[in-house]
C-alpha cells in the first residue's frame, strides 16, 4: 500500500514541478486531496503518504457501515422512507430539475430530513462503536471520577446511543424527528460517530466531510483494483501463520536443528524474499534475503537501524560497549580509531608475519606429525586453535600456545589453561542467548545465578581480568618507554599497543574494543576454512586449479615450496581467492545478522517495517537464491567470481554478498581475513593432500549456528604429504 502511495506522490510532485516550469506565473491546479497538500507546501513524502493514507482509512468503511445499517432500518420504516422521498421531490420542484440531474451542494444542504435519518441511524449503529484514548497524567473528571496516569480511557458511541438519560424513553426507536426543530424542521445538532478527530460540526461542514469520504473511497477502490494482482506481498509464507501468544514458536521448535535452512525456505517462498517472524511475547521482526532491503538498512537508512537494545543486551556482559556492540557516538569513535590502524601497511605486515610464524612453527608441524602417524585429525578444532593463537598475538601480542605441538607444556601455561578456556566458554554461552525460544529467559537464569549464566559470569571475569592486566602492563611499558626515549615513538605492532600509543583511552574502552576484535577474529576464519576444505575434498578439479595457480606463481617468482608467500604472491592468487569467496557464499562464517528499527519505515519496494521490530538479514539464505546466483546457485563454482577473459577476481555488491557486511559497518578486518585464509590454504594444499574421513554417501555435515557457522562434530580428515602421493 505504501509503495502505491509513494508512486502516486512522486508522480504528483513531478507534475507540479513540470507545471511550474511551463507556467511559472500560474498556481498549480489542485482538485484532489493529495494535489492540495502538494500545491500548498513542500511536505516530505512520508508526511504526504501518512496523511493521505489516514484519510483513506477514515473514509474506507465508515460511510459504507453507516449506509448499510441505514438501508436496513429504512426497510422496516416505510414512513421515514416516504418523508425522505417527499423532501427530495420538493427540492427537485424548487430547482426545476429532474430525477436524472445531479444533486448540488445546495441540494444536499437542504435535505434536512435525510440528514436527520442518517444521523439517527448512526446513533443506533455507530460506524465506530468504540474509541480509546491514553491518559498522560493523573486526572479527575468533572464529576470527580479519578483516572490514573497510563490508563486507557474508552468511550462507547454504541452505548451512548442507547441511553434513556440522553435520548428519552424512546431511545431504542428509529426516530429522525429527534434531530429536527419542531417548527422549522431544521437540524438541531450535528451528531458525528466516526473515527475522525471531530466531535461536533456545523451543518455546512458536512458536505466537505462527505466529499472527503467519497474521494477517499474512490482512492481506496482504485488502490484495490491496482493491487489485486500477484504483486501483493504476504506477511507470512504459505503455512507459516503465527499462533496466538506463541507466535512462530511451534515452527521454531520443530525446525530448531535446521534453523538456517528453514529460514532460507521461508524466505524463498515469499515474492519479496522477506517474511515477518513472530516470537512469544509480541516480539516481531522481518527476516530478509533481499539485496534491496539489505542495502536500505546497511547504507540507505543506516542511522535508523542500529544494533539496538536486543542485540546489545545479549552481548553486553561479554563485549561491554565495544565496537561490535555499540551505536551512535561510541561506535563512531571506535570505528575512527580502528579504521586508522587497519589501513596502515605496518599492521598488514605484522599480521602476515604472525600468520607465517604460526604456520611454520605449529600448524604445518602438526599436519606433518599426523601424516607420519596416519591418524585422523579434527581439522575444525585445529583451525580454531590456530585462529585463537593468531588473534591473541595480533590483539595483545600474547601467545596462548593452543596449537603448540607440546600439548603438555601448553596445558601447564596458566594463560593457555585459563584464558583460552574462559574465552571459549564466554563466546559459546553468549551466543547461546540468541537461541532461546523464549526471549529473555536467560535473564531469569542470570538473576538467580544458575546454569550457563553462572558459568558465563565466571568466564567473563577471567577474560576481563586478563585483558585489564595486559592493558595495564602495556600502558606501563609505554610510560617507561617515554621516560627512557622521550624523543622516540612507542613501538606499536599489535592492536592494543597501537591503541595505547596513539591516545589516552580508558581501560574499559581498551578492554572492550580489543575483546571485540578477538571475538570477531576467533572463529570466523576457522569457520570459513573448515567449510572450504570440506567442499574441496569433493571437488578435485577445483583443488587442481588452485595447485596450478600456486605452481605458476612459484615459477614466476623462481621460489621453492619452502619459501614463504609474500603480499604480492597472495594478491595474485585469484582462483584461490575466488574459491574461498565461493565457499563463504554457501557457508558464510556469520550466517545471520540482526538490527533494530528505530521508527516506522518503508523499504524501496513498499515493504513496511514497524518501530521496535528487529530486522535480520540472512547471508546464508542469500547465498542460496536462484534469483541472485542463477540456476547453478547450489554448485560450488569459483569461476562465477572471475572475469572470463583475464581470470582476475570480480567482486559482487556487498548487499548481494553481505558476508563482510556493508555500508558504514563494513568489516575492517576483511583484508586481514583474506591474508590469513589464503596463507593457510596455499601452504597446506601445496604440502598436503587433505581427505575427509567420511563415507562417500554420508549426508552433508550438520550445521551448528552459534555466533559463527560451525560444523557439528568437527571435520575429521586424513592428511598425507603431497610428495608421497
Amino acid at each position: 500500500m505504501h509503495e502505491f502511495a509513494m508512486k502516486i506522490i512522486r508522480a504528483k510532485k513531478k507534475e507540479k514541478q513540470t507545471y511550474f516550469v511551463s507556467k511559472p506565473s500560474s498556481l498549480f491546479k489542485a482538485d484532489d486531496l493529495l494535489s492540495h497538500f502538494v500545491a500548498n507546501e513542500d511536505h516530505s513524502e512520508d508526511f504526504l503518504r501518512d496523511i493521505v493514507v489516514s484519510f483513506m482509512l477514515a473514509g474506507k468503511d465508515t460511510t459504507s457501515s453507516a449506509l448499510t445499517w441505514f438501508f436496513w432500518l429504512l426497510s422496516s420504516h416505510p414512513k421515514v422512507e416516504a418523508k425522505i422521498l417527499a423532501e427530495i421531490k420538493s427540492i427537485h420542484a424548487r430547482r426545476h430539475s429532474f430525477d436524472d440531474d445531479a444533486f448540488s451542494f445546495e441540494d444536499l444542504r437542504e435535505m434536512n430530513y435525510l440528514h436527520a435519518s442518517i444521523t439517527e441511524s448512526m446513533q443506533l449503529y455507530a460506524p465506530v462503536p468504540f474509541n480509546s484514548l491514553h491518559c498522560l497524567a493523573d486526572d479527575v473528571l468533572p464529576d470527580g471520577t479519578a483516572v490514573k496516569k497510563g490508563w486507557f480511557v474508552s468511550y462507547a458511541s454504541y452505548s451512548m446511543g442507547r441511553m434513556e438519560a440522553l435520548w428519552g424513553s424512546n431511545f431504542d426507536e428509529f426516530k429522525p424527528e429527534r434531530s429536527l426543530e419542531a417548527e422549522t424542521a431544521k437540524l438541531t445538532i450535528m451528531f458525528i460517530a466516526t473515527l475522525m478527530e471531530l466531535r461536533f460540526l456545523p451543518p455546512q461542514s458536512q458536505s466537505i466531510l462527505l466529499f472527503l469520504f467519497s474521494l477517499s473511497i474512490l482512492y481506496f477502490f482504485f488502490f484495490i483494483f491496482r493491487r489485486s494482482t500477484p504483486d501483493g506481498v504476504p506477511a507470512y509464507p504459505p503455512g507459516l501463520e503465527p499462533y496466538p501468544l506463541l507466535g512462530h514458536l511451534p515452527q521454531f521448535v520443530k525446525n530448531r536443528r535446521r534453523l538456517l535452512d528453514w529460514f532460507a525456505e521461508c524466505i524463498a517462498a515469499t515474492p519479496s524474499n522477506s517474511f515477518v517472524l513472530c516470537r512469544p511475547g509480541g516480539v516481531r521482526g522481518l527476516m530478509t534475503a533481499n539485496p534491496v532491503h539489505v542495502e536500505h538498512i546497511l547504507r540507505g537508512r543506516f542511522e535508523l537501524y542500529p544494533k539496538g537494545p536486543r542485540v546489545t543486551s545479549l552481548l553486553h556482559d561479554f563485549l561491554g560497549d565495544g565496537i561490535f556492540n555499540s551505536d551512535g557516538e561510541s561506535w563512531r569513535l571506535q570505528r575512527k580509531t580502528a579504521s586508522f590502524e587497519f589501513n596502515t601497511k605496518s599492521l598488514r605486515s605484522f599480521v602476515l608475519r604472525v600468520v607465517r610464524d604460526e604456520l611454520l612453527a605449529r600448524l604445518l608441524p602438526r599436519l606433518n606429525q599426523a601424516a607420519a602417524q596416519g591418524v585422523v585429525l579434527d581439522l575444525q578444532d585445529l583451525l580454531e586453535r590456530f585462529a585463537f593463537d593468531n588473534i591473541c598475538k595480533v590483539a595483545f601480542n600474547q601467545d596462548p600456545a593452543c596449537l603448540s605441538p607440546d600439548t603438555a607444556t601448553a596445558a601447564q601455561d596458566p594463560f593457555s589453561s585459563r584464558f583460552a578456556s574462559a574465552f571459549n566458554d564466554a563466546s559459546d554461552i553468549t551466543s547461546g542467548r540468541f537461541r532461546y525460544a523464549v526471549p529473555k529467559f536467560w535473564m531469569v537464569k542470570k538473576l538467580f545465578g544458575v546454569g550457563s549464566e553462572r558459568r558465563l559470569k565466571e568466564a567473563i571475569t577471567t577474560v576481563h581480568e586478563f585483558a585489564v592486566k595486559t592493558i595495564r602492563a602495556k600502558t606501563k611499558e609505554k610510560q617507561t618507554y617515554s621516560v627512557s626515549k622521550p624523543s622516540s615513538l612507542f613501538k606499536a605492532d599489535d592492536l592494543l599497543s597501537r591503541f595505547v600509543a596513539n591516545e589516552d583511552h580508558s581501560e574499559d574502552f581498551l578492554r572492550d574494543i580489543v575483546v571485540s576484535f578477538m571475538l570477531a577474529g576467533k572463529d570466523t576464519t576457522s569457520s570459513a576454512l573448515t567449510w572450504f576444505f570440506w567442499l574441496l575434498s569433493s571437488h578435485p578439479e577445483v583443488e587442481a586449479k588452485i595447485l596450478a595457480e600456486i605452481k605458476s606463481i612459484r615459477a614466476r617468482r623462481h621460489s621453492s615450496d619452502d619459501d614463504e608467500f609474500g603480499f604480492e604472491d597472495l594478491r595474485e592468487m585469484n582462483y584461490l581467492h575466488a574459491s574461498i569467496t565461493e565457499s563463504m557464499r554457501l557457508y558464510p562464517p556469520v550466517p545471520l545478522n540482526s538490527l533494530h528499527c528505530l521508527d516506522d519505515d518503508v523499504f524501496p519496494d513498499g515493504t513496511a517495517v514497524k518501530k521496535g521490530w528487529f530486522v535480520s538479514y540472512s547471508s546464508y539464505s542469500m547465498g542460496r537464491m536462484e534469483a541472485l546466483w542463477g540456476s547453478d546457485f547450489e554448485e560450488f563454482k569459483p569461476e562465477r567470481w572471475l572475469e572470463a577473459e583475464t581470470g582476475s577476481f570480480r567482486p559482487e555488491s556487498p548487499f548481494k554478498y553481505p558476508v563482510f557486511h556493508g555500508g558504514p559497518r563494513m568489516c575492517l578486518g576483511k583484508e586481514m581475513a583474506y591474508i590469513q585464509m589464503k596463507s593457510i590454504a596455499a601452504c597446506v594444499l601445496e604440502r598436503f593432500v587433505v581427505t575427509v574421513a567420511r563415507e562417500k554417501e554420508a549426508p552433508p555435515p550438520e550445521k551448528m549456528a552459534t555466533l559463527t557457522l560451525k560444523m557439528k562434530g568437527g571435520l575429521p580428515v586424513h592428511v598425507m604429504g603431497r610428495q608421497n602421493c
